[in-house]
């Protein structure tokens, strides 16, 4: 009720797969779906998607080398009963932020893993919570999966060569052998770009008689009659420039605003307190009181 009518056709995006949708030439058709994510900074392989339990798998080896410690661990009492024949105790649960899919094709979400010390040929299992999150849909005969997003339908594919070593691994117990490999590669947000610089470097021009710090900063490079047509250009409008919280006070939202676009289906992570060092506890304080005085941020409150 009184929800946006495009937003709604989102939500109910149809997941089809059709004659348009490759199936892979499979050595006998009983393969399981293998994707990969990205959480901690590294891109993970081998992450098995099932959709027949309630529990989110992450196994012992892939956490350690994700660089979580134990001390995240949340204890559980909970035993997880069927997994590889009998009972197995997990070492806890923690929670970690992952990303499926390649962006801009790709969702972020919060996943509650189960940690177990066990051998595998897998890192991870993605099971039915985040699925339903995701309102993924998996497809066997095609070896991928495919999931909505404010943009229509994502699909996520894996080479099936991997996902047949895996398959394979598992019905021969070889688990520890190809498990040692934990499929991690480093992964950074966006490729770094190089700064582009001018010839000659820069050169400050003080814009405001009354404050001589207050300076921008032009190329050297520029020709005498440019250079002072733009000094005079910059010191007849030196007032629209900001050089502290205190010049930005009581700005209408209506002139600038900055917004997280932050994935609404995502869940808030509680964090520990990070503690200062007095010195720079106090520098701290003193420029979030001033963005607090200037009313570009403000305080909230959580339940939690």
């Amino acid at each position: 009720m009184g929800e946006n009518p495009s937003k709604r056709l989102k939500i109910y995006e149809e997941i089809i797969y059709g004659p348009e949708d490759a199936i892979p030439l499979a050595s006998n058709n009983h393969e399981t779906i293998v994707i990969k994510i990205i959480t901690c900074n590294y891109k993970v392989k081998n992450m098995y998607i099932d959709n027949g339990s309630i529990i989110d798998v992450l196994y012992y080896k892939t956490f350690k080398k994700l660089q979580l410690e134990d001390k995240q661990l949340i204890p559980v009492r909970t035993s997880l009963i069927g997994f590889a024949g009998p009972s197995i105790q997990p070492k806890g649960m923690i929670t970690v932020i992952v990303t499926v899919g390649v962006s801009p094709k790709s969702r972020t979400v919060t996943i509650n893993f189960a940690v177990v010390k066990e051998p595998s040929s897998y890192n991870m299992i993605l099971e039915r919570p985040t699925l339903n999150t995701l309102r993924a849909v998996c497809s066997t005969p095609h070896l991928n999966m495919k999931f909505l997003m404010p943009a229509g339908v994502a699909e996520v594919l894996e080479d099936p060569e991997v996902t047949r070593i895996c398959y394979t691994a598992s019905l021969k117990d070889k688990e520890k052998l190809v498990g040692q490999t934990a499929y991690l590669e480093p992964w950074e947000p966006t490729e770094k770009k190089k700064r582009l610089e001018t010839d000659k470097g820069l050169q400050e021009l003080p814009i405001s008689p009354e404050r001589p710090d207050y300076v921008v900063k032009i190329g050297s490079c520029l020709k005498e009659l440019t250079k002072k047509v733009l000094e005079s250009l910059l010191t007849e409008y030196a007032e629209i420039f900001t050089w502290s919280a205190e010049d930005m006070l009581e700005i209408s939202s209506e002139l600038a605003v900055h917004k997280l676009h932050v994935d609404s289906s995502a869940q808030p992570v509680k964090q520990k307190k990070r503690n200062f060092a007095p010195a720079r506890n106090k520098v701290v304080k003193d420029k979030v009181g001033k963005l607090l005085e200037a009313k570009i941020v403000k305080e909230v409150f959580y339940s939690t």
